[in-house]
């Protein structure tokens, strides 16, 4: 997990890009199982960058995101 992390803080330090889009490039393709990114998109995604009600469908698709390579 840490990793992932990693890769968006440094990713954030070179983009001006949301949160949102930067914790996809981070996990894109590769299969980092469904806890692990649930858990740090909750630490690293501002939640003022998404409605919770949409939380459900933004999560099925970085699981999609993340296992697709």
């Amino acid at each position: 997990m840490k990793e992932i992390e990693t890769t968006f803080n440094q990713l954030k330090e070179n983009s001006n890009l949301g949160d949102y889009i930067l914790f996809a490039n981070s996990i894109k393709g590769r299969n980092y199982p469904d806890g692990s990114i649930t858990k740090m998109f909750n630490k690293l995604v501002s939640k003022e960058e998404y409605e919770l009600s949409d939380k459900s469908l933004l999560m099925k698709h970085l699981f999609k995101l993340s296992a697709n390579s």
